[in-house]
């Protein structure tokens, strides 16, 4: 493991994370980095963008991003936050100089922003230090958000090697010692990247691969969304009491937590069972019960989180579900050890007026499925 793809205390480190639901992504990494216990200051939030000083020690970021679902890259920033801040007072002011690009027969911003990342001091710093190492580098540009659509990737590319260039710095686009990444969003983000996520290794896990599925089942991602709301560590124990397939439990055995689990379904426990197996995951311990009797079978849980299959049930009337979540959290408060997590998703907000006064609500976010179906995704603490 290189000491480079490490980071190191007082690293300025960026997350980039899926456009699925930008709040959604930025509670999976603070829910992640409070899991995994790594000190940190917050320094700048945008759409899926989130910038942090690093403090104290930290794991490798490969941990970091094998066991998150929404985060795409965590890389180390060439921008100080002085920097970043900067450019957005650029873009704010609309300064136009005599360096700003000239695309369509009119000025634009564009070109003082690039200007200015150009000339921070601690870009400048990094390369030069790359260049009496004698590196070669790769500058690669991504768009999100249709940021700075204005301008062509290929201006911010070739500006940038451009400097590098000018500098003494040589390009490499076959087989570069280092890799420069530009993400152009509402700011300008320059980083090296540490480590990338290959989200197609846990969606080869949704219910359509599996021997035993349901239409309903939730998709890993957001399984693992829920995991780290509810800051799931290794060994804890984390039940399902609505467990169905078992597609949420296998997520958390794959980051190391102890699967519990129940339906009232025997092919639904059945079926998870066979899941499991074909994942090769340690077998679950799931139960045959309903909501009301998980007391009898499990206590001193660390964590419980569930998608209640209910929540999406066209045939169960208003008054069933305000019963049925009724008896769900006294029964989850009871089995919960004190401090442990709750996440959970909901199809209102109103049903959270029924949890005990034991349960503190951390976060809710709000996703929206398409036009008639909005979830919610709530993350609780028992006091």
């Amino acid at each position: 493991m290189s000491d480079k793809e490490m980071i190191h205390e007082g690293d300025l480190v960026f997350f980039h994370t899926s456009g699925e639901n930008i709040s959604l992504g930025f509670e999976e990494i603070m829910g992640t980095l409070r899991a995994l216990e790594l000190s940190y200051e917050l320094l700048y939030t945008a759409p899926q963008i989130t910038l942090i000083k690093a403090i104290g020690n930290w794991v490798h970021p490969e941990i970091i991003i094998n066991r998150t679902g929404m985060v795409y890259g965590i890389y180390r920033s060439l921008l100080s936050l002085e920097d970043i801040d900067h450019l957005d007072n650029l873009k704010e002011h609309r300064i136009v100089g005599e360096n700003d690009l000239i695309k369509g027969g009119s000025k634009d911003i564009g070109g003082s922003q690039i200007e200015a990342m150009i000339n921070s001091s601690q870009f400048r710093f990094y390369i030069q230090e790359q260049i009496s190492s004698k590196c070669s580098f790769k500058i690669e540009v991504e768009r999100i958000r249709k940021g700075f659509g204005h301008i062509s990737k290929a201006i911010f590319r070739n500006k940038l090697g451009q400097a590098i260039k000018d500098w003494g710095g040589s390009i490499n686009l076959d087989s570069p010692d280092v890799t420069i990444d530009v993400i152009l969003s509402r700011n300008i983000y320059l980083g090296i990247p540490l480590v990338k996520s290959n989200r197609g290794r846990i969606l080869l896990r949704k219910c359509k691969h599996l021997p035993f599925t349901k239409p309903i089942s939730l998709s890993p991602i957001f399984s693992r969304v829920l995991i780290n709301m509810a800051e799931i560590k290794k060994g804890d124990k984390v039940l399902d009491p609505f467990c169905g397939t078992g597609s949420t439990l296998s997520e958390v055995s794959q980051i190391g937590g102890l699967a519990l689990g129940s339906d009232v379904d025997t092919d639904m426990i059945e079926g998870a069972y066979r899941n499991f197996e074909y994942l090769g995951l340690p077998n679950p311990t799931l139960k045959v019960c309903d909501i009301s009797e998980i007391t009898e079978f499990y206590q001193d849980i660390d964590a419980v989180i569930t998608d209640p299959p209910y929540a999406r049930s066209t045939t169960t009337t208003g008054m069933e579900l305000v019963e049925l979540f009724r008896i769900a959290f006294n029964k989850i408060e009871k089995v919960l050890k004190k401090g442990g997590k709750f996440s959970l998703i909901l199809p209102s907000l109103e049903y959270l007026q029924l949890l005990p006064d034991s349960m503190n609500i951390q976060s809710a976010v709000s996703h929206r499925v398409h036009r008639s179906l909005v979830r919610h995704f709530i993350s609780i603490r028992k006091c």
